[in-house]
């Protein structure tokens, strides 16, 4: 073939919003990055039309729960087209916009294109947006739409070549489908607005995060990846106050779509001492600070260490918190037992320790057991107390007691046991299952027993 350069006859690329399905199900060829050779050189002219979606270039909301986008000159889009060198790598420009119709004018250049090949177009040009690979790939927002018109947008586009005599043209018209989504928030405390005063919003789902750091703003707009079924958990930071949001419904987003959550109602994060029976269920950070659960802890920049479960001052100042797992997964001597809850990092100035049997029923109760099922009189073998609400509770932040093990209490029951010229105390241990922990007595023995500690603060 001679070397030469055609005209593409003009082409309407159509930016549509994707599917979850139209995005994930097509299989990708193999790709070849390869540079720009010499020999047959195509040029490229094709119109893009004004855009549907909420996910591209000049942003402006309508008010009617969508967004405008507009293309811009100057605008690029990488290419990946079939040549007789295999798929290789090009670029697109955005040469000009009518500014009545907003339709764009694109230019490239195609070395050797193939008959019937395709090409691939892909917004914004050398940047692919993929949270597989990089799940912090949306950190460093700005929390504006300018903002996300200009660093945050990803689409796709691609259509079939034909090459006749010479000239090249594309089969149809070029469906451009929006890889990303946009979320708009606004938030409260009580009645007050506190969108200004946020600082940084952390947006944790799934294996993804997305940081945003606004600034003194009405509102915070977020670009975002589609996602199904996930979990989401917001985190959000004044000068002075850290608060947080858990979606209790799981959520999807779907590419090209425009979502708002105006005036959501965010929870302060408090310190431990401001612990009330609300409370009850949560989990105490290594910081001191009371999270919904572990997710948001570790967004926050802390460890969840322990679930509250009582509230109150019986045998303690302010409440009880029961650590997330055990001390060791092997049975332990009651000397290291206790030596070893004692020895746990304290929480602020809370200290750990090992459970008293009075620790245990405060625990049920406060978690949801009715006081009379607790044997709050002598203890003998076979007492039991209601575990139920207590067990489903740590199930949903940490690791349940093991079923059929005995835990250690530190609770003497009064009695020595003799074995081998050696009197040994007696201690009152738990057996879990479902629905009851039991009571029985155990010495230090050679085979020891399991070990839950306890926050005291």
């Amino acid at each position: 073939m001679k070397a030469m350069k055609n005209l593409l006859w003009m082409a309407a690329l159509t930016l549509t919003a994707a599917t979850l399905t139209a995005c994930s199900n097509e299989e990708e060829p193999a790709i070849k990055d390869k540079p720009v050779q010499k020999g047959n050189v195509v040029t490229l002219t094709a119109t893009l039309q004004p855009q549907s979606t909420a996910t591209r270039g000049v942003l402006t909301e309508n008010g009617d729960g969508s967004i405008s986008a507009e293309w811009k000159e100057g605008d690029r889009l990488s290419l990946y087209y079939s040549s007789s060198d295999g798929y290789i790598s090009g670029e697109a420009v955005v040469t000009a916009v009518d500014p009545t119709t907003k339709t764009a004018t694109i230019r490239a250049e195609l070395t050797n294109p193939s008959d019937g090949g395709w090409i691939d177009f892909n917004y914004p040009y050398n940047k692919i947006f993929n949270t597989e690979t990089n799940p912090n790939i949306y950190n460093g927002q700005k929390g504006t739409l300018a903002d996300i018109g200009a660093n945050w947008v990803s689409y796709y586009g691609s259509a079939q070549m034909s090459v006749v005599d010479g000239k090249v043209s594309l089969s149809g018209s070029i469906s451009m489908s929006a890889n990303t989504c946009i979320w708009k928030f606004s938030f409260i405390d009580g009645s007050t607005n506190i969108t200004c005063s946020i600082t940084k919003l952390t947006i944790a789902c799934g294996n993804n995060s997305y940081v945003v750091t606004p600034s003194n703003q009405n509102a915070i707009y977020v670009s975002m990846d589609y996602m199904t079924n996930q979990n989401v958990y917001l985190i959000a930071r004044s000068a002075s106050n850290v608060y947080t949001k858990t979606h209790e419904k799981k959520i999807s987003l779907k590419s090209g779509d425009f979502y708002t959550s105006t005036n959501l109602a965010m929870t302060r994060v408090k310190s431990m001492t401001e612990a009330t029976t609300d409370d009850i269920g949560r989990v105490i950070g290594q910081d001191g600070m009371i999270y919904e659960n572990d997710k948001i802890a570790t967004a926050c920049g802390t460890t969840a260490v322990a679930m509250i479960a009582y509230v109150g001052n019986t045998g303690c100042e302010h409440g009880l918190a029961v650590a997330l797992q055990d001390e060791s997964t092997e049975q332990l001597h009651y000397d290291v037992a206790f030596s070893t809850c004692a020895a746990k990092t304290p929480v602020l100035t809370a200290n750990w320790r090992l459970p008293t049997s009075q620790d245990w029923q405060n625990m049920f109760i406060g978690c949801g057991s009715e006081s009379s099922q607790i044997p709050n009189g002598a203890l003998n073998n076979g007492s039991q107390i209601d575990c139920m609400y207590f067990g489903i509770m740590l199930g949903k932040v940490g690791t349940m007691m093991t079923y059929d093990r005995d835990y250690w209490t530190a609770t003497k029951t009064g009695s020595k046991v003799e074995q081998g010229g050696i009197y040994y105390p007696q201690f009152w241990l738990l057996k879990f299952n479902f629905r009851w922990a039991q009571y029985s007595a155990g010495i230090d023995n050679w085979n020891g027993f399991f070990t839950r500690a306890v926050l005291s603060f």
